[in-house]
């Protein structure tokens, strides 16, 4: 696992864990490099939203 640094995770570490979990796809190569979330990702975080909307 990658490391933290105060609590904080670097772009490339987030982006890492998200591809790790297979909630994100890397696409392209250098400059022209992105991500597209994938179908269990877009789950996911909607059911986090909902999940945190609902405490409040």
């Amino acid at each position: 696992m990658l490391s933290e640094k105060d609590g904080k995770l670097s772009q490339k570490e987030f982006i890492f864990r998200l591809e790790e979990k297979g909630w994100a796809i890397k696409k392209g190569k250098g400059r022209s490099s992105h991500i597209e979330i994938t179908e269990e990702g877009k789950n996911t975080f909607e059911t986090f939203i909902r999940t945190v909307a609902v405490k409040r």
